[in-house]
């Protein structure tokens, strides 16, 4: 049975209008994830798991019309993971990014981006406040200008050297 070009594989039960309802699996065609949810009246609703081809939960939480809807947690394929809110799918509201490398911003996001200040944690458990904007981190470009600019190494990380180099000499 064909869904809004999903493919939807099981659900337990119809009613007289051939609307699904109960527990049931939906199948995505262009990721082959599969969503576990329970359905009624044809619509995704309530608790749910989103699990990518090869059975890695890639989602949880409530859903609602095929997307996450209230407070749950999506893993990104660079390994980047959200917990916090979801409206429609999208990352909305405050919640918790934890990178792969350990590091961690939590802070408010806007349909589906990082917006606004908030908390950043180092890997060594440091925090720094940061902003970001449109998903981007708010002065981050003009930090890797000022490192350019005190480097003796260019854009592709060649040394080219100092211009001068001060020996420094002990005077007793």
């Amino acid at each position: 049975i064909e869904v809004d070009n999903d493919i939807f594989a099981y659900y337990s039960q119809e009613n007289d209008k051939d609307e699904k309802n109960g527990r049931g699996a939906l199948i995505l065609k262009e990721s082959q994830n599969t969503i576990i949810c329970y359905w009624d009246n044809n619509n995704m609703k309530g608790d749910g798991v989103e699990y990518d081809k090869d059975w890695n939960v890639v989602a949880e939480g409530p859903f609602e019309n095929g997307n996450i809807n209230g407070v749950g947690m999506r893993i990104f394929e660079d390994g980047t993971k959200y917990e916090g809110l979801f409206i429609e799918g999208k990352m909305e509201g405050e919640g918790s990014y934890t990178f792969k490398d350990g590091s961690r911003w939590d802070g408010p996001s806007v349909k589906g981006k990082k917006e606004g200040n908030g908390m950043f944690t180092n890997p060594d458990g440091t925090k720094v406040p940061v902003e970001y904007k449109d998903d981007k981190r708010v002065g981050e470009e003009e930090e890797k200008e000022e490192e350019k600019e005190d480097s003796p190494y260019d854009d592709c990380g060649n040394y080219y050297g100092w211009d001068k180099v001060e020996q420094w000499t002990d005077e007793a």
